[in-house]
């Protein structure tokens, strides 16, 4: 995002930041002074305090307001998430130095996840197979569903947090109406919901068979979201539209079989990375056995490729670092970095330009995918079907955590004869949420998956959800909002 009240050069937690994050005109207190103002926000709880000025604010209120500039902490209730700060130059989940005169938001979450589970949180699974959003707190308590579908082939899906942790966007192929039926011709489109189940509404309202809206995602502002829309005769690739659905619009073109997929916006607000299969000129010539990383600004100006791949290998998933000065992907190319196949997939990370590529893992056999970074981004978590040695020979799909060069690569919540996958770091880099087909007691599957939380130095293991009746699986979607406590 773009902060524009460039007055004061301040820092928060681990993250620099510049006189042009400042993100909001100075407040002013009742009798017209100048004053520095906390707001909190989001559906879970929490409250922010500072070394002096005597804050103490919450949700509910308090004291919200100094005369003077402060360091701000924020402590979530039991069970909730400090998904982070925003405004005011500040971000991530540390301390929070604010000058006089500034405003700073505190969002406090619970963890989203999405499941087939019965919707009376029961330990059954729900009708149809129909695919719904939950809410659920780090104990595992809480457990809400956000949606209520129960017709066949419905899904809720690809959901991220807003910004301000008071809403919810997500893909559905729900009917228009809101009603509990599949929409017409199985269309995908973007959807939100408030964080408390309710106002439940499409942004997107196509019904032409063979479109899919996938992957929406907000701007760090909040005032926007991205989306990948696909439509089989052409006209695809990198939508955006306001935060309402209004004024929605192609970023980047698609075109026949030629499309964009894994959006993610930088940390600024000012691009989005994603992978396509668009030929090397941004040209819609594109071809179906391969796929680029591509960057693009938030404008949709300067479209460059980060990675020139001509042969038949593809490259996924990009990710932005904490600092956005690195991306991370995963990707079949050679492990030279020349443009050829390699057998399995590595992860990779490069700079949005292309010109600094450094392979992280570097196997021929065993393959690894779907990076995140660390809060701290020191760190990537990662799936890997290696074994748990961590030598070039296949085993049983882990979550993994390693060093951006590759080293000390050390395998999470290890299991011999069950996957594991998806992971997601809490906002303060604490934790690590995944899912996995393990039982219940750590043994082997009860062919069901359950969502999963472990500390990040691998000690900790707990269940988050429950189930064990066949087919109830579910997931980590989101800890809080992209951006500002990932």
């Amino acid at each position: 995002m773009r902060w524009i009240w460039a007055v004061f050069l301040i820092g928060c937690g681990n993250h620099g930041t510049t006189a042009d994050d400042v993100d909001a005109p100075p407040a002013i207190d009742a009798s017209g002074a100048l004053a520095l103002t906390v707001v909190v926000s989001g559906v879970g709880h929490g409250a922010v305090t500072s070394d002096v000025g005597g804050i103490t604010c919450t949700r509910a209120g308090g004291t919200c307001t100094a005369s003077e500039s402060v360091t701000l902490t924020a402590t979530p209730d039991a069970g909730y998430v400090f998904a982070g700060w925003s405004g005011a130059g500040c971000h991530g989940a540390g301390t929070c130095k604010v000058p006089f005169s500034a405003t700073v938001h505190a969002v406090f979450t619970t963890i989203l996840l999405g499941s087939r589970r019965a919707l009376d949180g029961s330990d059954a699974a729900g009708p149809n197979k129909a695919f719904n959003l939950w809410l659920v707190r780090t104990d595992g308590t809480g457990l809400t569903p956000l949606t209520h579908y129960t017709a066949a082939n419905i899904v809720a899906n690809e959901a991220a947090w807003s910004p301000d942790g008071e809403h919810v966007v997500f893909a559905s192929t729900a009917a228009l109406d809101g009603s509990d039926t599949l929409a017409a011709n199985d269309v995908t489109n973007i959807w939100t919901i408030d964080a408390d189940g309710q106002h439940a509404a499409p942004l997107t309202h196509d019904t032409d068979a063979m479109i899919a809206n996938e992957v929406p995602r907000w701007s760090p502002d909040g005032t926007r979201i991205a989306y990948a829309h696909g439509v089989s005769n052409g006209a695809g690739g990198v939508w955006i539209m306001g935060a309402d659905g209004a004024s929605a619009h192609v970023l980047v073109a698609g075109g026949t079989m030629v499309g964009a997929y894994d959006l993610a916006w930088s940390h600024d607000g000012k691009k989005l990375a994603f992978d396509s299969n668009l030929a090397l000129d941004g040209s819609t010539a594109g071809r179906l056995d391969h796929a680029n990383i591509w960057v693009v600004n938030a404008d949709g100006t300067h479209l460059v490729h980060v990675t020139a791949l001509t042969a038949s290998v593809s490259s996924y998933a990009p990710v932005w670092s904490p600092n956005d000065t690195r991306l991370a992907y995963y990707s079949r190319r050679a492990l030279d970095g020349g443009d050829s196949a390699n057998p399995t997939e590595n992860l990779w990370t490069d700079n949005p330009d292309g010109g600094g590529l450094v392979a992280v893992t570097t196997g021929a056999v065993v393959s690894s995918g779907i990076p995140q970074w660390s809060p701290d981004g020191t760190k990537l978590a990662y799936t890997a079907n290696g074994k748990l040695d961590g030598t070039d020979a296949l085993g049983i799909s882990n979550v993994w955590v390693t060093a951006l060069d590759g080293s000390g690569r050390t395998p999470i919540a290890p299991h011999t004869a069950v996957g594991s996958s998806g992971a997601l770091w809490s906002p303060d880099g604490a934790t690590l949420a995944f899912y996995s087909g393990r039982g219940l007691d750590d043994g082997n599957s009860v062919h069901v998956f359950n969502t999963w939380l472990i500390d990040a130095d691998g000690l900790h293991l707990r269940a988050l959800t429950k189930t064990t009746a066949v087919t109830a699986d579910s997931s980590p979607m989101a800890w809080g909002p992209d951006g500002i406590g990932l």
